[in-house]
């Protein structure tokens, strides 16, 4: 595709998505943190090698761990760390998850909204967010501070976990967020996620556009989707000139849809499109869809 004007720089994007993704996680873990024996044996190897056995504490001192039970200790770490709209933003090398402390309806992703901040490329030529920088001046949302509680001890660490992942929407504004995600988070925790959002504005063309506006990557990210075994609560919002609503243009929105059949095992499957609520239902008439579509249309 030639490019003219202000429009995106294919080239700048494919370079930019190789050096600001996330390092991938290492295999094994220099130090796990399940829970390992109190008092481990030392081998003969680990005297004549000095190695030091990872030790842990019952935390049977702390008033929290003795007194409280577990049902309890669950509440307060729900209360910390659950119930959240996270914005997760891409940012050079990491992910950055903004809690929301807008009016966003949790039910459609949030985009436009103003807790994603400054980003690094400008929106007004593109519907593509760039890297986020940080946030508005006027707005007070900021990336959400959920990991003193899990960087507390290892006891803490254990209950808690699962709760970020299984009691929080992850709100996701670019289809790379996916693979992001699948770098920097250890399986087992990605696929807790329960409820998930993700917008994503075929801008270009999946015929003509390079990666990541093209189908095959789109198809790869509904594979991500597809492999959450956990996910119980998904819903999409599609923009761009590719979901045009008509037959006349089904070859160019038939595709996407198609690829997101291979989401199977989701309770509550929702696709939002431009397109008015008589569209929507024709296009569920025509093909037997795991998913609803549903009308952004006010």
């Amino acid at each position: 595709m030639r490019r003219c004007g202000n429009a995106e720089n294919f080239k700048k994007t494919q370079a930019k998505r190789k050096i600001n993704a996330p390092k991938q996680l290492p295999r094994n873990r220099p130090r796990r943190l399940t829970d390992p024996p109190l008092h481990p044996p030392r081998s003969w190897k680990d005297v004549l090698l000095r190695h030091v056995p990872q030790r842990t504490f019952d935390q049977s001192a702390s008033l929290l761990f003795a007194r409280l039970p577990i049902e309890v200790r669950r509440l307060i770490w729900t209360n910390v760390l659950g119930g959240n709209l996270l914005h997760v933003a891409r940012a050079p090398k990491r992910l950055i998850a903004i809690e929301c402390v807008g009016t966003a309806d949790p039910k459609r992703a949030t985009r436009e909204h103003n807790c994603w901040g400054w980003t690094s490329d400008s929106m007004i030529h593109s519907q593509t967010p760039g890297f986020y920088i940080g946030p508005f001046d006027d707005s007070p949302a900021k990336p959400a501070n959920l990991l003193p509680l899990l960087q507390s001890c290892r006891k803490a660490y254990m209950e808690s976990i699962s709760i970020l992942y299984q009691d929080n929407v992850f709100d996701l504004n670019h289809i790379d967020t996916l693979f992001y995600l699948q770098r920097s988070v250890r399986p087992q925790r990605l696929a807790q996620i329960h409820s998930l959002n993700l917008s994503w504005n075929f801008t270009y063309g999946i015929a003509i556009s390079p990666v990541p506006y093209n189908l095959a990557t789109w198809a790869e990210a509904c594979g991500v989707l597809a492999s959450l075994p956990e996910l119980q609560t998904l819903r999409v919002r599609l923009t761009g000139g590719d979901v045009w609503p008509g037959e006349d243009t089904k070859n160019r929105w038939g595709p996407l849809l198609e690829a997101m059949k291979e989401i199977k095992s989701v309770r509550e499957f929702e696709v939002y499109l431009p397109w008015s609520v008589a569209e929507c239902e024709s296009a569920a008439r025509s093909v037997m869809y795991p998913f609803k579509l549903m009308s952004t249309e006010e």
